[in-house]
C-alpha cells in the first residue's frame, strides 16, 4: 500500500501521491516521463520514479512471491 492511500485511512493528510502504472517497460517509462519531468529513480528491487518538484511517486507493478516472515520475506 503506497504512503498516500495509508494516509488516506489515518486521516491524515497526504505527504505525496503514488501512482502506479501497468502495461509499459520501465524503461519506457522513463523516457516518457523524463521528457517533460525531472526524476529521481529509487529502489533497487524495483523502481520508483519520483517526480522532482512535484510530490508524485510512480512506479510499475512488482512480481514477487512470499518465501518468509514479516514484510522481507518476499523473493
Amino acid at each position: 500500500m503506497g504512503g498516500c492511500v495509508r494516509d488516506f485511512f489515518l486521516s491524515q493528510t497526504p505527504k505525496d501521491i503514488d501512482i502506479e502504472v501497468f502495461g509499459l517497460e520501465s524503461k519506457k517509462l522513463q523516457a516518457l516521463l523524463s521528457k517533460k519531468y525531472e526524476l529521481i529513480k529509487v529502489g533497487k528491487a524495483f523502481g520508483v520514479f519520483k517526480v522532482r518538484g512535484y510530490g508524485i511517486d510512480i512506479s510499475l507493478p512488482r512480481l514477487e512471491s512470499k518465501m518468509g516472515e514479516g514484510h522481507k520475506g518476499f523473493e
